[in-house]
């Protein structure tokens, strides 16, 4: 048994814990993964993470990022349906050549 191992088995309470990020902490270890020159790897050791760890929270920040940032749920926007003849109607008179049955048209 190596002496690492050793002292946990001797000592259970000196065992690896799982650790407790805050979301500002983890913003700013991933921001500094993502400077110029930065390795993901060196960064993760600097905080004691494993990398695959530090690649997930650079996912969640992309996405994130690409959905608007801020952790906000989408807002979604009323939808009314009209009949049938009423939305092919609007349809054709406002793109005249794509009026076909299955076609969505988005108004603004």
């Amino acid at each position: 048994m190596e002496p690492d191992q050793a002292d946990q088995a001797a000592n259970p309470r000196t065992a690896r814990q799982r650790r407790f990020w805050s979301a500002e902490e983890k913003r700013r270890i991933v921001a500094e993964s993502f400077a110029p020159g930065a390795s993901v790897s060196k960064v993760a050791q600097r905080y004691g993470l494993d990398a695959n760890l530090l690649f997930t929270w650079r996912r969640q920040e992309v996405r994130s990022a690409a959905l608007g940032g801020g952790g906000e749920p989408a807002k979604l926007l009323p939808v009314t349906v009209a009949a049938a003849r009423t939305s092919a109607a609007l349809y054709s008179s406002a793109e005249g050549h794509l009026a076909k049955a299955g076609r969505v048209a988005i108004v603004r």
